[in-house]
């Protein structure tokens, strides 16, 4: 079985993919208690502020692909 190429319909739709998972991470982590004994839990502030920018730049990457797919498939596409 011979293998396909990579497109890029294929790469746009992994990063819609990676967004759609790294909102559900987001919103989960977001729906946990941030406090500990008291105090800030930093550990999961971190890793809260590290999925959201993570999802950020995904739906950035989604939206420039979107945005500019006929360039990007085809760069005559821009002439």
């Amino acid at each position: 079985m011979a293998k396909t190429a990579f497109t890029l319909d294929d790469l746009q739709s992994d990063i819609t993919h990676l967004t759609h998972i790294l909102d559900e991470a987001v919103a989960k982590v977001l729906e946990l208690d941030f406090e500990k004994d008291g105090k800030r839990n930093k550990p999961l502030d971190r890793l809260a502020a590290f999925l959201w920018i993570a999802r950020d730049m995904a739906e950035a990457a989604e939206k420039n692909i979107s945005e500019n797919f006929k360039t990007l498939n085809d760069p005559r596409g821009a002439e």
